[in-house]
């Protein structure tokens, strides 16, 4: 499930680069459907505070070594069978287009891949 490559991610995340551990930001955003009815009811709720359909995963402020970025956006995909719903690209371009490093990632490994891409060690 894409929510535990999420989660094994974070915990890496806060054992490798600690000085990130209180600034990785999980957008919950997720329906979490117990019903059609039900579903649409709490989705509501979510977008009256403030959720927006699409809207990436994890969030990492100030995540750039090396400079050139202001952060990190990344969107979650399990790894197989993950597939991209409407509004993920268009925020995935908006955190580009404003200097962030946007990746859409296929489970855990590949998102830890990336970030020491950036010029961690």
């Amino acid at each position: 499930m894409e929510k535990n490559e999420q989660k094994k991610l974070v915990c890496w995340l806060r054992q490798v680069l600690p000085k990130f551990d209180r600034r990785v930001l999980a957008v919950a955003n997720e329906r979490q459907a117990r019903g059609k009815r039900a579903g649409a009811i709490a989705w509501r709720g979510l977008v009256d505070m403030g959720a927006s359909a699409g809207a990436v995963d994890l969030l990492i402020p100030g995540m750039t070594p090396k400079g050139g970025f202001g952060g990190v956006a990344i969107e979650m995909k399990r790894l197989e069978g993950g597939a991209w719903r409407p509004g993920q690209r268009g925020w995935l371009l908006y955190w580009a287009a404003i200097g962030w490093a946007s990746w859409l990632c296929c489970g855990e490994t590949e998102a830890r891949a990336r970030i020491m891409g950036l010029g961690y060690e």
